[in-house]
Formats: structure tokens, sequence, C-alpha cells
């Protein structure tokens, strides 16, 4: 699944921000995102369409994100089993390094892709305290 970016309205009293998301909810520290939230809040008959699109991004993003981890495991998974095939080798040798190269490459990428289901479960139980949805 490709992730799509959207933009969205927040609009205060005389403030308006546009947001891209996912860019902002990658980007942004947790207080940031609570604190936009809260401004959803604040007008919330200016920011339904906004609400709207969040609710619909958030289980498109949350998939996404987990689409990423099973690609991350299946490509951790196949460089574990290389790694398996050249245990053998020499540990100076290029095949050697390669392989475990890639190894931490794709351990790395597991861990990257879990911290952002995380982070999305954290984003989305701000969203739902603050906004109540």
């Amino acid at each position: 699944m490709n992730q799509q970016h959207i933009t969205i309205d927040v609009r205060m009293h005389s403030c308006h921000m546009q947001l891209h998301l996912p860019i902002f909810l990658d980007m942004s520290t947790l207080d940031d995102i609570r604190r936009v939230f809260k401004m959803l809040t604040v007008e919330p008959w200016r920011n339904e369409d906004t609400c709207e699109k969040l609710r619909q991004f958030f289980p498109e993003w949350e998939q996404a994100l987990k689409d990423q981890f099973d690609a991350a495991a299946a490509y951790q998974k196949a460089a574990e089993s290389a790694m398996q095939e050249v245990m053998h080798y020499h540990p100076r040798s290029s095949g050697y390094r390669e392989r475990k190269k890639e190894l931490a490459q794709s351990i790395g990428a597991v861990k990257r892709a879990k911290t952002a289901i995380e982070r999305c479960g954290k984003v989305r139980n701000a969203y739902n305290k603050i906004l109540g949805d």
C-alpha cells in the first residue's frame, strides 16, 4: 500500500495552518501534535472537515506502517538465511562482510518500522483522548 500525503487545514480564530500528513506527524514532537489537536477543539465547527480527514487518515497510515514492518521483517528473514549460508566463510571475506552488513541493515529497518507503529499508536491515542472520537 502506498501511503498518500494529504494536507489538512487547522483553523483557530484568525490563525490558519496547513499541515502535510504524515510528514507533520513523523517530524513533530508529541506535544506539538497534541497542541494541534487541541486547536481543533477551539472552533470545532470550522474544523469538521479536518477531523473527518484525520479519522480517515489514521487507519490508512497504520496499515501503511504495518506493511512497512512486514516488508522489513521479510527482508530481515532473507538476510538471516543468507547469513546462514555464508557462516562457514572466513569473517574477513567479502561475501561474509556483505551479508553481515545486509543483516545489520535489515535489523535496523525492523526496529524503525516497529518504532513508527508505536508512534502511530501514541498519536492516535492523543487524538482520541483530546477529540473524544
